[in-house]
């Protein structure tokens, strides 16, 4: 991979960045919107619906925490010189596989056998 593929990727990596951190803000005023909304006394189906809308958010924040997590690591990688390497086997990430997944630390083979080995342990 070249400078300018680099440069790229890393661009890339901080607008999801930025992108991520705007959604969480904009859920977390959500979030209090609802519950200032919602602080008035309700029947069960009020309830439920709250309920659910608080576990959708907290679903959602993980998932994109989780993301966020991905994305710092990416960048750190890149400062270490260690981006584009896959983490299992050492060998080069392809760089078609970093456009798609530019926060990824396993190649294409490596992350298939993993999810393999994965699904066939659970229960």
């Amino acid at each position: 991979m070249n400078q300018k593929q680099k440069e790229a990727l890393k661009a890339q990596l901080l607008e999801t960045r930025k992108e991520i951190l705007s959604r969480l803000q904009a859920k977390l005023q959500t979030d209090d919107q609802i519950g200032q909304h919602w602080s008035d006394p309700r029947d069960v189906e009020d309830w439920a619906s709250i309920s659910l809308t608080e576990e959708l958010f907290r679903l959602l924040s993980r998932t994109e925490l989780q993301e966020l997590q991905q994305i710092d690591e990416a960048l750190r990688r890149m400062k270490e010189g260690t981006y584009g390497t896959c983490r299992r086997c050492g060998n080069p990430i392809p760089y078609a596989r970093l456009e798609m997944i530019p926060w990824t630390d396993l190649c294409h083979v490596c992350s298939r056998e993993l999810e393999q080995h994965t699904f066939t342990e659970t229960p």
